[in-house]
C-alpha cells in the first residue's frame, strides 16, 4: 500500500526506466564506436567492444520497453 509521503516510497517505475537508457545508451555507443574504431584503425573486431554494445543496446531497450508500458 502506498505511502502518503511519496518520497518514502523510491523513484516510480518510468523514472527507473529513464535512469535505465541514461546507462545503456552510452554503453552501446561506446561499444559502436569503439567497434567501429578497431576495425577501421587496426583491421579486427573485438568481441569485448561487440558485448559492450549489445549489453548497452539491451539496457536501453529494456528501458525504453518498461518506460512506454510502464510494467517491470
Amino acid at each position: 500500500m502506498p505511502s502518503n509521503k511519496p518520497w518514502l516510497d523510491g523513484p516510480s517505475a518510468k523514472d527507473r526506466a529513464t535512469a535505465k537508457m541514461w546507462q545503456g545508451g552510452p554503453f552501446f555507443l561506446i561499444g559502436l564506436i569503439s567497434t567501429a574504431g578497431t576495425h577501421y584503425l587496426l583491421g579486427i573486431i573485438w568481441i569485448w567492444t561487440v558485448i559492450i554494445g549489445i549489453a548497452g543496446l539491451f539496457w536501453f531497450l529494456t528501458g525504453l520497453i518498461t518506460h512506454y508500458t510502464g510494467i517491470e
